[in-house]
């Protein structure tokens, strides 16, 4: 590429460094509730990006933890979610997500813990929910959608 054309100022130059490139994208439109299980760093920064790109009543989303982390996210909490200190285990995983999810909800797991992560897609089976997972391979979410 032509170095020249890439430092060359232009009439416009200094326009265009203090006009910032924004543009606004349409909100997604989500119908059901979510569940996000987990508040660490990785959901602390998703957290405003839902506020931000969707649609949705967000008295439909509930933030999950076992610790106490509700005073990290007030964004989130005064958008209207709800946030539950509740330990996801093998023993209590059917009636603890069951009694957030249902057909067309979303669940997305950002949990520390790969092993409660692996329970929560294999062992599950809450008929139409859609889960995401970074430990989650395509396999693993057709097995869920299949059970």
């Amino acid at each position: 590429m032509n170095r020249r054309l890439l430092t060359e100022a232009g009439p416009f130059a200094a326009e265009r460094r203090r006009t910032p490139m924004t543009f606004a994208l349409p909100k997604l439109r989500h119908h059901g509730r979510i569940l996000l299980l987990g508040c660490g760093s990785v959901s602390q920064c998703l957290q405003p990006l839902l506020l931000r790109h969707l649609d949705m009543d967000f008295a439909r989303l509930t933030v999950m933890d076992m610790e106490d982390l509700a005073g990290t996210v007030p964004e989130t909490l005064a958008s209207g979610a709800r946030y539950v200190r509740t330990e996801v285990t093998a023993e209590n995983l059917d009636s603890v997500l069951g009694g957030y999810l249902g057909d067309g909800d979303l669940l997305i797991n950002l949990s520390w813990s790969a092993v409660r992560s692996h329970a929560c897609r294999c062992r599950w089976s809450g008929g139409g929910v859609t889960t995401t997972s970074p430990h989650c391979s395509a396999a693993d979410g057709q097995r869920l959608k299949m059970a």
